[in-house]
């Protein structure tokens, strides 16, 4: 994206054919007849996808269960629900930066402490006629530590929420089973945002 400066105050935040092409192609390798493809990699000929555990639990996993929920629902009330089945208008992608600067752990501002001054709005034209998304001062208050927890349940798209939500479901039984509910909950949410906080002071820009 290039930022344009459209004179009376406004900034437009370009958005080029590709970035726009970009969420309508990730999509999961799903086929009608095949079902999940498996992925080949250059380097690595077969992925391995992980589909159950043979280790029983003693405890029913209700916080495994409830984050499972918890990203879920998260995914599907995020304008990336609909980015990801094939919408890449302009305003699609607006509506997902505008999602992302509002609820993402942005590393400036985890790494500052100050929220962006400027997000992404509607869309609109500079006056080249290129597309873009006009940025504009947030209609909200947000508070960047707190950004480090709900991005912990934002997803790119389909692929990385299914993905994330296989791993989740074959192996945080086990984890929550053997360190109880609670602890499990904190050892979630400690380690998600200590990993967010780390990527934002390795990758401040």
């Amino acid at each position: 994206m290039d930022v344009t400066e459209l004179g009376y105050g406004r900034v437009l935040l370009t958005v080029s054919a590709s970035r726009r092409s970009s969420w309508a192609a990730r999509r999961a390798p799903w086929s009608p007849t095949g079902g999940w493809r498996v992925r080949r990699q250059r380097n690595n000929p077969r992925v391995v996808i992980p589909v159950h555990d043979q280790n029983p639990a003693r405890r029913t996993p209700h916080v495994t269960r409830l984050l499972l929920a918890l990203n879920v629902v998260a995914f599907l009330i995020s304008p990336l629900a609909l980015g990801g089945l094939g919408d890449s208008s302009v305003q699609a992608v607006c509506d997902v930066q505008a999602f992302f600067d509002r609820w993402a752990a942005i590393p400036r501002e985890l790494t500052t402490g100050d929220p962006l001054p400027l997000v992404a709005g509607q869309a609109a034209l500079d006056a080249s006629g290129n597309p873009g998304c006009l940025l504009v001062r947030p209609d909200y208050e947000k508070i960047p530590i707190v950004s480090a927890v709900t991005a912990m349940f934002l997803h790119g798209g389909w692929a990385h929420l299914l993905g994330n939500m296989l791993f989740l479901f074959v192996f945080g039984n086990n984890v929550e089973d053997r360190l109880g509910h609670l602890r499990f909950l904190l050892f979630y949410l400690v380690c998600g945002i200590a990993a967010t906080y780390a990527f934002a002071f390795t990758a401040p820009t």
